[in-house]
């Protein structure tokens, strides 16, 4: 009879474990799914829960905005149902690739534009609660004019124009109608060189969004020879 009762017991030992087993390997069921976009190729790159327990996705469009690729903002409730949608961008394309909630109930989006500039730029853009823009910024156009001119194998002189053109629609935070800056630098370029700079710039504000940097930069090349190698020395 104890015997009947200790095999009795390792059998509903043994159904209890491959019940838990079982139950622990089954994947958690979906509570909801949702879908957005259009006709053409929309994509989600970010997502946050928002404070009305809610959703924030930020991300681009091709189906929707003013063309090319657009910033995609889609606010829904906790259940995943749309409550409204935002495209941001122009004809060229944009992309989100980050969105967090601010603490003014808005939003900031992080992403790249390419219709400021040949190359892709930063783009930064600011909403209010609803994702209507308050602000963008992105910084762009910009251009340098360089003079230089080598003495003998280990001495350069380089002079440059820099202007910068701030496109966005935010203003420049810095406040400032001119700011001179100097320094001396060391650095190695490669093993076998060692290079001493001075350099001396002034920068101004001309307005919001335009400055321009005048600059001159002294360089001294010093060669490091060694040993237990052999190097050509460059020309020039």
């Amino acid at each position: 009879m104890k015997k009947l009762s200790l095999l009795s017991l390792m059998g509903a030992i043994l159904v209890v474990s491959l019940l838990t087993a079982t139950t622990s390997a089954q994947p958690p069921d979906t509570l909801w799914t949702a879908t957005f976009g259009g006709g053409n190729q929309d994509a989600c790159l970010s997502v946050q829960q928002t404070t009305d327990d809610g959703y924030i996705l930020g991300g681009r469009t091709e189906s929707f905005g003013a063309g090319g690729s657009d910033m995609y903002l889609v606010k829904t409730d906790s259940l995943g149902d749309t409550l409204w949608t935002k495209t941001i961008g122009t004809s060229y394309w944009e992309y989100c690739y980050s969105v967090q909630q601010t603490s003014d109930d808005g939003y900031i989006l992080g992403g790249c534009s390419d219709a400021f500039s040949p190359y892709e730029d930063m783009y930064l853009v600011k909403t209010d609660s609803l994702g209507d823009t308050l602000w963008t910024k992105t910084r762009t156009y910009a251009a340098n004019l360089q003079w230089t001119n080598p003495f003998g194998k280990k001495q350069l002189l380089t002079g440059g124009l820099h202007f910068e053109l701030d496109d966005g629609e935010s203003p420049d935070d810095e406040q400032f109608t001119r700011k001179t800056e100097s320094g001396i630098a060391k650095d190695a370029p490669d093993s076998h060189w060692k290079n001493y700079a001075a350099y001396l710039q002034d920068e101004w504000l001309v307005s919001e969004r335009l400055r321009f940097t005048l600059g001159l930069r002294w360089d001294l090349f010093d060669f490091e020879s060694r040993p237990d190698s052999l190097y050509i020395q460059p020309e020039g």
